[in-house]
């Protein structure tokens, strides 16, 4: 059902400013003009020259009617742009074919199938049949509709380029190098803690240097596929590829699931995959904005979860992918988005549960015996039409932190941990790799060095050396570490 509803008012009603109706507790209120006959014709009109554009719905509503309506309804007055609309939108949907006019009927000139002042659309494509340009941003089997309500810079790549120059711009190479691998490892780990697990160091290294060449491939299946695999790599009951099984996000309450969302069917992901991924393509291809570009194939995908593991890491993988792909790579570096996300997860988590809330009690399921759910009914078109304002407005929310935040903070630290460096080697002759150790342990322990950390690592140390370095950490790193007072005799 649409989230907004539009009624007719019995009394006078004043609109909303540049809208020929009124928005009231989720209702779009339009005075008595508007109001229309009761039949599925003029339901149908109503719905296109005055209602948002709801794919989901609208399929719903011709795979309910006969064919016939719809070819009386466009055959009524053919030259007319919503009716022609109607019937490029029902055989795109539906793949149905119906014959509202003769070979000799004149349709009038072309109208966009969507009103690109109102929607971010995709590349242009002449329908002759219907008269009608589509500038769906996807394909029948994926096509998210964004609004153009959301704003967004217009040039990202510049623009973050821009932001980033100001913050790093005075930075040599070198230190521009290391501020890569920093945020690398960073937005590595951080992917791995938001699915609760703590990677090795050897994984984070390796997960880090996929997220460096995020972008310099093309996105399919067997790039999906192959980044499971490595993910997956020591979980040997993990079959890689689209799953042959349920799958759903929740927790078992004595051995029953209770999902809070249920990916599609496996019979429905060949179709579902194949339309995002094309549909990522066409989006690119007609220059969409990278974030909405991002977002829907990310997002998308985690909704339609594929995989029987690693569906959320690789989701926010495609983020970096696509935005590489997309040139959003200012001075080299990847933007460390999942560290991001690791700051603010319940705004991540809002975000997800944008399309899941109000979809999951339209998915009808059973439990199986091995614990795992089975849908049973037709969800497929539930993974296929959403809104994504929510995600978009969510990375972009993202990426705000991480150009003013996250990057500026990571110079602070390489500067400190370089004073500090620099100043204990005016006391002690320390490896570096000790000398940044010490400074891990002593910032875990709120400035000071733990005994059992003490002992293990740093047997050589005298008191002398270990108090003058935790006295250099909280200087140099401001650590607020307050006294103890002496007993009151």
């Amino acid at each position: 059902m649409p989230k907004t509803v539009s009624v007719i008012s019995e009394g006078r009603h004043r609109s909303d400013v540049g809208k020929n109706h009124a928005l009231k507790d989720g209702f779009a209120v339009f005075e008595r003009n508007y109001a229309v006959d009761p039949d599925f014709g003029s339901h149908l009109a109503f719905a296109l020259r005055h209602e948002r554009l709801d794919l989901l719905a609208l399929k719903r509503i011709f795979l309910a009617v006969p064919p016939q309506d719809v070819t009386d309804f466009v055959a009524a007055a053919p030259r007319t742009a919503f009716r022609r609309q109607a019937w490029f939108f029902y055989e795109w949907l539906t793949g149905g074919r119906i014959e509202p006019v003769g070979p000799g009927d004149q349709l009038g000139p072309y109208v966009d199938a969507i009103d690109a002042t109102q929607w971010h659309v995709g590349p242009a494509v002449r329908s002759p049949r219907h008269r009608v340009v589509n500038n769906l941003p996807g394909t029948p089997a994926f096509c998210p509709m964004m609004p153009r309500s959301v704003p967004l810079a217009e040039d990202l790549a510049e623009a973050a380029t821009a932001r980033l120059s100001r913050i790093a711009g005075g930075a040599g190479e070198r230190q521009l190098w290391r501020l890569r691998q920093r945020l690398l490892l960073k937005d590595s780990k951080s992917t791995f803690l938001i699915e609760k697990e703590i990677p090795t160091p050897g994984m984070t290294q390796n997960w880090a240097n996929e997220l460096a060449k995020a972008g310099n491939d093309p996105l399919d299946l067997p790039l999906i596929v192959r980044l499971q695999t490595f993910l997956m790599s020591e979980r040997r009951h993990v079959t890689p590829g689209l799953r042959r099984d349920g799958v759903f996000l929740g927790e078992h309450v004595d051995g029953v699931p209770v999902p809070v969302w249920i990916g599609a069917r496996p019979e429905d992901l060949p179709d579902l995959m194949d339309g995002l991924l094309e549909t990522d393509r066409r989006m690119a291809e007609g220059g969409m904005h990278p974030l909405v570009q991002a977002a829907t194939t990310a997002f998308g995908m985690v909704l339609i979860h594929p995989l029987e593991d690693g569906n959320g890491r690789l989701h926010r993988y495609l983020l970096q992918q696509v935005l590489g792909r997309r040139g959003i790579k200012p001075l080299g570096i990847t933007l460390p988005i999942s560290k991001a996300i690791w700051s603010d997860l319940d705004g991540y988590i809002e975000a997800l549960e944008s399309c899941q809330n109000d979809r999951f009690d339209q998915i009808q399921w059973r439990a199986t015996g091995n614990g795992n759910v089975e849908v049973t009914n037709d969800t497929a078109d539930l993974y296929r039409f959403f809104d994504p304002s929510a995600h978009v407005r969510f990375l972009s929310k993202c990426i705000d932190r991480v150009l003013e935040r996250d990057i500026p903070d990571e110079l602070v630290e390489m500067d400190r941990r370089d004073r500090f460096v620099k100043r204990v080697r005016e006391i002690l002759d320390m490896p570096e790799r000790l000398v940044d150790r010490f400074v891990q342990f002593t910032l875990q322990n709120d400035g000071t060095l733990s005994k059992s950390k003490r002992k293990k690592d740093f047997p050589d140390l005298t008191d002398a050396d270990v108090e003058a370095m935790q006295n250099l950490v909280r200087e140099i790193f401001e650590l607020d570490v307050p006294s103890i007072d002496p007993p009151t005799p």
